[in-house]
């Protein structure tokens, strides 16, 4: 089998990774080009890697951006039970991954993935989003 991933977007020197099929081929490819090409930020896009991926994603200090539906799925709430909330970003990843069955996803519904988040690390839902504000900020925004 063919293995393939997916360069989603290139913003600068930030990497935003969407991959399908092979998370271990990504990490390593991404480990060995980070100094060659000068990368400073690598996101883990929806990221659906086994815990022992998650854990080299975490050591790497990278982040995960988290979908909508960690409201129903137990492995997004494991990934941020297990992460630092520095290391944590929102998606909607609109019109998939609903948190609500059978409908479809907006934008808007980015608030439910921080009620959840807030709900996991006992944080008040507005320090969650200064906190995610302060990640995108850190991850988007050049210096």
């Amino acid at each position: 089998m063919k293995r393939k991933w997916i360069l989603y977007n290139m913003i600068g020197f930030t990497i935003y990774l969407y991959n399908f099929i092979s998370y271990h081929m990504v990490i390593d490819f991404i480990g060995i080009s980070l100094e060659t090409f000068k990368i400073r930020n690598i996101d883990m896009h929806c990221f659906t890697g086994n815990f022992k991926m998650v854990k080299r994603v975490q050591d790497n200090g990278w982040t995960f951006s988290i979908p909508t539906n960690i409201t129903r799925l137990f492995h997004f709430q494991k990934i941020v039970e297990e992460t630092s909330i520095s290391q944590l970003l929102t998606e909607t990843d609109s019109p998939y991954l609903s948190p609500f069955k059978e409908e479809r996803n907006e934008p808007s519904f980015v608030v439910e993935s921080v009620k959840k988040i807030s709900e996991i690390k006992k944080l008040d839902e507005e320090e969650t989003k200064k906190l995610i504000y302060m990640n995108f900020q850190k991850f988007f925004i050049k210096k």
